[in-house]
Parts: structure tokens; C-alpha cells; sequence
């Protein structure tokens, strides 16, 4: 069956996106949306389910996260404003919106289409005034750019792709333009950091703290950078703490040397 799929895939690939199409819509379509009540980093929110990867993430109670308790030690607090690169359906970003308090901001960037929508919705349902949701991708220069609207979609290269559609492109230096220089910049945009960085020279300049998802070689290699390039961009002095396990504690990076291969959680903490 693989071998046939790989076969269709390469000899037609028109053909094999269409039957995939049919599968994504059927698989959509059997789905039944549902709101779910948990209570996530010890903050208790309404959740809007509306497909099966959400279903995996969001429907159950979340332990408050180990990058929130890093972030908070080094820079996140009441009154600031986070930018939300990659927000998916903004559970995270309510859980940011919740640390900065009303007095802060919540800038949510979303790509796909649906999870933008879904994620709206949450915002409302929980009656968040201090997220401001943008349907977007993030990138080294405005315009546009090709992005697979699946579940957890990622920066196309050709319109070839699986569901591969135009979508606004932004940069991380003309959100720090429209709503000002961020404090705190979480980037998660599933191998597309290195362009996302490329359009944040000036912010970069601001010495905000930084926590990035770098997906790792094999992932940002579909876009012609590695996990190491991430630190041509931190001229000014940080300190860079990681972990390469989804859970558990930071550690000092002691060596750029010491950059694994495969994705790793960094971030990048001004020496002030």
C-alpha cells in the first residue's frame, strides 16, 4: 500500500493530492464539534473542539508550562505585551493573555485558516479583551505566501503541496511597527524560523526574550537553513537556555557547539 502511495505520489501527483482532498473533507465532515471546560496552567477556560488533533491536545486538563515559568523568571509579566507566532487555536495565548494581566497584550498569529477561526472563537468564548488574533503567516518580508491549510500546516514551496493556498505574509518588524516593540516573542511555525527572523532585524535590536520551537536540520531543510543558523540573528549579549524533551527543565547552552540536530526549545534571555 506504502509502495502504491509513493508510486501515485511521484507519477501523479495532481491525482494523488485530489484523493488525499477527498479524505481530509470526509474526515472534516464525520467530525462533531464540541466545547470542553479544563483547566489549563491552573487557569480554568471553555475550549472550542472542532477537529481531531484538538481533540488530542486541548481536551484534558494541561499542567502550567515549563516555558511560561522560564519566560515569567526572565521578562514576562503584567503589562506585557507577547507576540504569539504560530498561535494554533490560542490556548497558549489565553494562558499568555492570563500572565500579562488586562494591562497587557496578546498579538496571536495563525496561519491556517481553520485554526485562526477556532481560535477566535476560544478568545470570545472566554472573553478575552486583550488578544488581538491575526490570520497570517509570519516571513521575512510582507506580501504573500503558500501555506497547507491542514491541522498543523507549515510554509509550501510550491503550489503543489497539499492544500497549499496564499496567505497574507507579515514580518515580526512590521507587527513591532503597527502595535510596538515586543517583551516577549514565542515562535512556533513549524520550520520556518530562520525566514520569521530574517523579517525581525530591528526587533531583534529591542533585546526582547525569545522562546522558539527550532524544529530541527531535517525540518529547516525544506527551506534551506539548519537549527545552527538560528543564532546568526542574537548579535546582542543573551544567555541561551534548552531542552530537547516536549516537558522538563531548561538548561544553560553553554556552547553554540552544543546546538542538537533535531528540534529543540530555546530561549534566548537578554544579559541586562
Amino acid at each position: 500500500m506504502e509502495l502504491m502511495k509513493s508510486a501515485l505520489k511521484r507519477g501523479f501527483p495532481r491525482t494523488y493530492n485530489r484523493l488525499r482532498e477527498c479524505k481530509y473533507a470526509m474526515t472534516s465532515r464525520m467530525f462533531s464539534p464540541y466545547t470542553v471546560k479544563h483547566t489549563y496552567g491552573g487557569h480554568g477556560f471553555e475550549v472550542h473542539i472542532a477537529d481531531s488533533l484538538a481533540r488530542g491536545w486541548y481536551d484534558r486538563d494541561w499542567e502550567r508550562l515549563d516555558e511560561i515559568n522560564m519566560l515569567g523568571a526572565n521578562g514576562l509579566r503584567g503589562g506585557c505585551l507577547v507576540f504569539d507566532l504560530g498561535a494554533h487555536q490560542n490556548v497558549v495565548a489565553m494562558m499568555w493573555a492570563k500572565e500579562v494581566g488586562p494591562s497587557g497584550t496578546v498579538i496571536s498569529v495563525e496561519a491556517s485558516r481553520h485554526n485562526f477561526e477556532v481560535g477566535r472563537r476560544n478568545v470570545s468564548l472566554n472573553g478575552f479583551a486583550n488578544i488581538i488574533t491575526l490570520h497570517a503567516v509570519v516571513a521575512e518580508t510582507e506580501g504573500q505566501e503558500l501555506f497547507s491549510q491542514t491541522l498543523n500546516g507549515c510554509v509550501s514551496i510550491d503550489e503543489g503541496e497539499f492544500r497549499a493556498k496564499p496567505v497574507r505574509a507579515i514580518t515580526i518588524d512590521g507587527l513591532a511597527k503597527e502595535f510596538g516593540p515586543p517583551d516577549i516573542l514565542f515562535l512556533d511555525i513549524e520550520g520556518y524560523e530562520i525566514a520569521a527572523l530574517k523579517g525581525a532585524s530591528e526587533t531583534l535590536k529591542a533585546q526582547a526574550t525569545w522562546f522558539i520551537e527550532v524544529h530541527g536540520n531535517a525540518i529547516l531543510s525544506k527551506y534551506g537553513s539548519r537549527n545552527a543558523d538560528i543564532f546568526e540573528f542574537f548579535q546582542a549579549p543573551y544567555e541561551y537556555y534548552y531542552r530537547t524533551e516536549e516537558k522538563g527543565p531548561f538548561v544553560r547552552l553553554e556552547s553554540k557547539d552544543a546546538i542538537p540536530e533535531s528540534r529543540f526549545f530555546l530561549a534566548a534571555v537578554p544579559r541586562r
